[in-house]
Formats: C-alpha cells, structure tokens, sequence
C-alpha cells in the first residue's frame, strides 16, 4: 500500500494537510455490507523476466521491501508499508495517527486478477480512468460513470 495510499499518512502531517486527525480510513464498502476483499494501489517492484540484471534487481527489492526501509519510507515520505508487520508496528508505536480500518483492510488485500493481467488491462485502465475523470469534472454522474465502464469492461472481456 504505498502509492495513494500515502495520503492517509500526508493527511495526518500537520505541514501538508488541514484535516488532521479529522479523517480515517474505513474498510471499503461491499455488496451487502463491508468488503471481503480489496486491492492495493502499489507501486510494483519486481524483476522481469525481461531484466538484464536480476541479480542486482533482486537486491534492490529486497531492500525496498525491508522492514527497515519501509519503516524509513513513511518517516520520510508517509509511504504506507507494504508489509503488514511494518504496518502494525507503526500503529502499535503510534507514529501512524488516526488509522481507523487501515490494518483491518490491509489483511483483505487480493490480487484482481489471480490468473494473471489480461491483455485488455491498459484500455480497460484507461476507460476507467476517464470515466471517473468525467464524473469529478460532472460531466457525468456515477450512475453514467458506472455504465460507461461496466459497458467497456465486458466488451473487452468478451473479446
């Protein structure tokens, strides 16, 4: 949980954020209540098989994903952990403030596409984001949102 999810730690820095300890995360929302399930908005790391030097690409990510440099990462850039236990340390010290549902959420965290990314990703990703693009500027309204990408999502699904 690091890329977005950096603004749970910036809203709680008094430098960057007038909302402090005003706002929480809560377990997103679900069909008939809250959800089993979520995904992370992650920055990937990882080595390719396309990598020239995965040896020293294998090392880069075990310190990224070091207990030590996750910890550094939110000191320094309010970089949510990606390690659970990192995480929960935090919390439990109480450097991260105000983190309502965050470990709860943390533990529903699922792959979207457990078979792997479909070959579709990219224009269904970009269809997504233009049509909530369009609804925060109003041009459409959640619903229309809803319909345009609930439409182009199975049309690529189907192909």
């Amino acid at each position: 949980m690091v890329g977005p999810t950096s603004f749970v730690g910036r809203a709680n820095d008094q430098k960057e954020s007038k909302v402090v300890g005003k706002i929480q995360p809560i377990v997103p929302p679900g069909g008939t209540g809250k959800a089993t399930q979520t995904m992370a908005l992650v920055e990937g790391v990882g080595v390719t098989k396309y990598s020239e030097h995965k040896e020293a690409a294998e090392v880069f990510v075990k310190w990224y994903t070091s207990k030590d440099t996750q910890t550094k990462l939110y000191t320094a850039k309010n970089a949510i952990p990606t390690r659970v236990t990192v995480l929960k340390e935090l919390i439990d010290s109480g450097s991260v403030k105000n983190t309502g549902a965050m470990l709860e959420t943390s533990k529903l965290i699922k792959s979207p596409f457990p078979k792997g990314v479909p070959k579709y990703y990219p224009e269904m990703s970009t269809a997504i984001y233009n049509a909530v693009n369009k609804m925060a500027l109003g041009e459409l309204t959640p619903q229309q949102a809803f319909e345009e990408m609930n439409t182009k999502v199975n049309t690529l699904a189907k192909k």
